[in-house]
């Protein structure tokens, strides 16, 4: 089992091989095959698969709910192990693959014995009711495929939900009049300012703004092979200053300047902010903090993009715990009528995150607006000034892109057009090449050469919001740099293990819409609780996630206030100073940079969490070098198999799959390809 957990399949394979029966259960009734599955290695799961006959139900459930990649051994062992329970399951967590295998040998429009005994009446279907929870459309059509009727309960549930593509295929959808005319109400309520902050504001997209592949091919057309510190010197972003100003020596002043005009035109909006709501006045002497990739100076290829952390003060670790079953945050009795935010806290002593998050972004969105960018900006008693062009909240929503998935409330979204776009008008698509929605291939053709990415500044995300801004170089070309801010965290007396059974389990009984996505971004980091540093925290963090538009959840955040630690919110509860540093710092970004042209999946707290995990008590001579270390760390639990594929810019260039060498990265091409392409002449 520990073996099958750590997706360690040589181990897998030797045990097996020497009669390790793969069907015995643990504490919990898990067997190896269902930590395989937890473990997210396909390869792990497949060399079980086949061997595994009983004490399934576990195990398929996480198959279920992970997701799990159907290789052809887990197809067989669905197909030999068939039951009705399994398929509910699977449709309740919209696993279309395996609806499909479970469905495969069934007829159209007649639902088999074990699954008609599953009625809860004669005219439901609980089958179709389960494949409804999970909102999605694909795995909704397959049983509908096998179902003779639809009952009125069922198609009254599926209408409360309101996701409009489930609803469409229920024959009960809105007609292309009705969705143009609330679409045309939205933008009009937008543009008057009367819609309320949660339309007003569209939701975030994200937009290439810079091709990593011009920084990275002038290194493919020299050699099969490239050094890892070359790797390093062209792509690794050197350290920014943001907070401060550049020290003589530094190579990049104009990139570090516009980084602290977007970090302290931040700063400049909270203080507004105090004075708008005095709920979000952080107090003397806090400010925002700069998190992630620049913090770390781990940044490669750009620096477009910078994170923003903010944090209540920390007075209100004491009057606020975190209800772990209910998944709520509640005052405590020294919560007094003094504490601004009581103005979000219920009768009940209950928060409302729904609307202490829209005051947020109300908030800001008023701060943006009545920012004088004159004023400039303070450092060491020397003023600066702002040279970005000034940001702006108003904007016309461009009808074509505004988004549908809710039933009669349509959603404005980021669109990179401009309101007189004819070719975008007239629904011609955007790529000329096939791509669907938003193309970030820098080599295909467009109909439209549009660029409006800061029209508006504002835009709503997971977490909070994005503020976009750009400036006017001097060819009279545009650079631009998205900025994520948090709604503020919550600091509160609630200590928390780094476990997901508790925010799972609400989540899976609630089921509001937009759960199972929510479900399946979570991973159990219970372990990393275990690390020296946090016994004595006195505070931990509680965020806000927006499920959807009507669903704000409050979340035991991983990562806890401490000046030796670096705070983000997806950072870990084991990151501190030394996680990533010196040797550590070099292999993180050089699998940013691997993560990049394989194409991976791979998040970047995974990446730090294996890193932690692999590294902590090795040394780079030990385990030969920078490559022992990647191969190391990219074959661990959370990352193997996340580094097995090639992005198309690469493939374009002739390259088919891309090895960790002890020297460096391979870049393999197809048999006759030269090194030099075509695409690189152009350069």
């Amino acid at each position: 089992m520990y073996a099958a957990s750590r997706a360690a399949d040589e181990a897998v394979a030797f045990l097996l091989s020497k009669g390790a029966n793969p069907e015995i259960m643990d504490k919990v009734e898990m067997t190896a095959l269902a930590h395989a599955i937890l473990s997210g290695s396909p390869s792990t799961v497949s060399i079980l698969a086949p061997v595994t006959r009983k004490s399934l139900d576990e195990a398929i459930k996480f198959l279920a709910i992970k997701d799990t990649e159907l290789t052809p051994e887990v197809g067989d062992l669905l197909r030999r192990e068939n039951t009705g329970k399994w398929l509910h399951i699977a449709a309740t967590y919209g696993a279309t693959g395996m609806v499909n295998i479970l469905t495969e040998c069934w007829m159209r429009n007649a639902l088999p014995p074990v699954v008609a005994e599953k009625c809860i009446d004669p005219d439901q279907c609980h089958l179709l009711k389960h494949a409804l929870m999970s909102d999605n459309a694909a795995s909704v059509e397959t049983i509908l495929n096998h179902t003779s009727s639809i009952c009125s309960t069922n198609i009254c549930f599926a209408l409360k939900r309101g996701n409009s593509d489930v609803i469409n295929l229920l024959g009960m959808g809105e007609d292309e009049k009705t969705i143009e005319a609330n679409k045309l109400r939205l933008k009009e309520d937008i543009m008057n300012r009367t819609a309320k902050v949660a339309d007003r504001i569209p939701k975030c997209v994200e937009f290439q703004y810079d091709d990593e592949m011009v920084k990275l091919r002038p290194l493919l057309s020299r050699q099969a092979v490239v050094p890892y510190k070359d790797l390093l010197h062209a792509l690794h972003i050197p350290p920014v200053h943001v907070e401060e100003v550049c020290p003589r020596d530094c190579k990049q002043r104009e990139n570090c300047d516009k980084l602290r005009q977007v970090y302290f035109l931040v700063r400049l909006l909270f203080e507004n902010m105090g004075m708008i709501n005095p709920v979000f006045k952080l107090g003397p002497n806090r400010h925002p903090s700069i998190i992630g990739s620049m913090k770390e100076h781990t940044r490669a290829f750009f620096t477009n993009e910078v994170d923003v952390h903010v944090s209540l003060n920390r007075i209100l670790r004491n009057k606020f715990h975190f209800d772990q079953e209910n998944q709520q945050l509640k005052a405590t009795e020294n919560l007094g009528d003094g504490d601004h935010i009581k103005l979000y806290v219920s009768s009940e002593g209950v928060l409302d995150c729904k609307s202490y998050s829209f005051g947020f972004m109300e908030c800001l969105e008023q701060a943006l607006n009545q920012v004088d960018m004159n004023q400039g900006f303070n450092i060491g008693g020397k003023q600066h000034k702002f040279t970005m062009d000034t940001p702006t909240t108003v904007y016309e929503p461009c009808l074509r892109c505004m988004l549908t998935s809710e039933r009669n409330r349509p959603q404005a979204r980021r669109c990179r057009h401009q309101p007189d776009c004819q070719p975008h008008k007239q629904g011609e698509d955007e790529c000329l090449e096939g791509c669907t929605d938003n193309c970030e291939s820098f080599f295909h053709k467009r109909t439209c050469d549009c660029q409006e990415f800061t029209s508006p500044a504002l835009t709503i995300t997971k977490i909070g919001l994005a503020l976009h801004v750009r400036f006017l170089e001097r060819d009279g070309t545009y650079s631009h740099i998205d900025c994520d801010i948090n709604i503020p965290t919550i600091p509160t007396c609630t200590k928390y293990n780094g476990g997901i059974n508790a925010i799972q389990a609400y989540l899976e009984q609630y089921k509001p819409l937009g759960w199972l996505e929510e479900t399946r971004k979570l991973d159990d980091l219970f372990v990393a609780s275990y690390s020296p540093y946090l016994i004595k925290a006195e505070s931990w963090q509680v965020k806000m996630r927006m499920i959807n538009r009507a669903t704000v959840l409050p979340r035991q955040a991983r990562f806890k206030p401490h000046p030796s630690l670096f705070i983000f919110p997806q950072s870990l509860l084991f990151l501190n100073d030394d996680t990533l540093r010196g040797l550590k710092r070099d292999v993180y970004v050089l699998i940013k940079i691997l993560k990049f042209c394989t194409g991976s999946s791979a998040k970047s707290y995974q990446c730090k969490w294996a890193i932690f995990n692999e590294l902590k008590n090795c040394r780079e001579q030990a385990l030969g070098g920078l490559g022992g270390c990647i191969q190391k760390v990219i074959h661990s639990r959370f990352l193997r198999g996340k580094f097995s594929s090639v992005h198309p810019e690469l493939r374009r260039e002739g390259i088919i799959k891309v090895e960790v060498r002890e020297e460096g990265l391979h870049f393999i091409r197809s048999k006759g390809q030269p090194i030099k392409s075509k695409l690189l002449k152009r350069i």
